[in-house]
């Protein structure tokens, strides 16, 4: 009765109540399709590049340890390096944005029910974090649900300085998202290469050509039969190569321009050409003929739209060159 009696309080009230509910909207949470129901976890530790494999599989040795104090965990399966490209495994080791290396160390691992699978993950990516040593770290659950929580954010550029300091300050912004994990970007670093430049006018003095020099120096590096050999009662093979795997002491850089090119010790390498170390890029992509890295992010929290906030603030927040996108 006394609403009928108030009509205009009543209206202006309900109006004031429902604009006022609006003002309440940023305070809600926005979830589409939340992860739930899995209990497996895919992660991945990237070494710097040029790692060998002997240093991956020491790490991985590390890692097993890790992962035996893990409560709840059932069984894992781990795989060191890179598969055959065209198989089923490398297409989830793509899952992280990129092409897995001689130091990438992946794992898949399942755990019992009633596991805290948001605990677990916490867990296991502090862990390896914690490992000692130079390495990148991701860790995310899979389910069969669609995953809706990737991030994904292009940079692309004329020059590949530009795209590369763009990179640099927005993977330090991004990993001070709160609630944004396995932070990484496709922009892989530098790692240490040999280059030999070959002076034709030296090398044409002894008969050879540039040709001529890099087919040696393949075999050097890939290995040339040398002899065989009976061991175990067995007629065995032997291969001579010269060991790089960018971790070495500069051994190599000191017996390959000794390498002789032709019977009878001359000339060597070091007569026709000249060895340097240097450091080359591991993956570079293009977008629209322009030179591009894309950094990868995985929400964490059901709140997206917030987290996605401050994503878009630390992107706000880098200082671009012109013709950065």
């Amino acid at each position: 009765r006394w609403a009928l009696g108030h009509r205009l309080a009543t209206l202006t009230t309900g109006v004031v109540l429902f604009v006022g509910s609006f003002a309440l909207l940023p305070f809600i949470g926005i979830s589409f399709l939340p992860s739930g129901g899995g209990h497996t976890i895919q992660a991945r530790v990237e070494l710097p590049p040029g790692t060998s494999l002997t240093t991956s599989e020491a790490k991985a040795q590390e890692i097993e340890e890790l992962l035996s104090r893990s409560e709840g965990l059932d069984t894992y399966d781990m795989m060191i390096g890179q598969p055959d490209p065209g198989g089923a495994i490398a297409s989830f080791q793509l899952t992280f944005g990129r092409v897995p290396t001689s130091g990438t160390i992946d794992m898949w691992l399942t755990y019992s029910d009633g596991v805290d699978m948001d605990d677990a993950a916490d867990w296991l990516r502090d862990a390896l974090t914690a490992l000692p040593g130079e390495k990148e770290v991701s860790v995310q659950q899979t389910s069969g649900a669609a995953q809706t929580t990737q991030v994904e954010i292009t940079i692309a550029a004329d020059s590949l300085e530009d795209v590369r300091d763009a990179n640099d300050q927005l993977l330090i912004n991004l990993k001070n998202v709160k609630d944004l994990a396995n932070v990484s970007s496709d922009l892989v670093s530098d790692r240490p290469e040999i280059e030999v430049q070959v002076d034709s006018q030296r090398a044409s003095t002894y008969g050879l050509s540039a040709e001529d020099v890099s087919l040696r120096l393949r075999d050097a590096l890939y290995g040339q039969k040398a002899t065989q050999a009976r061991i175990e009662g067995r007629t065995t093979d032997i291969y001579v190569r010269v060991v790089y795997d960018g971790e070495s002491d500069g051994a190599a850089l000191d017996l390959l321009p000794l390498l002789p090119l032709a019977p009878g010790g001359t000339p060597t390498l070091g007569d026709v050409a000249t060895v340097d170390e240097t450091e080359s890029r591991v993956q570079v992509s293009r977008v629209d003929q322009k030179r591009a890295a894309t950094i990868y992010g995985i929400i964490t929290s059901d709140d997206i739209r917030a987290v996605s906030g401050k994503v878009d603030d630390a992107i706000g927040q880098v200082e671009k060159a012109p013709g950065v996108e």
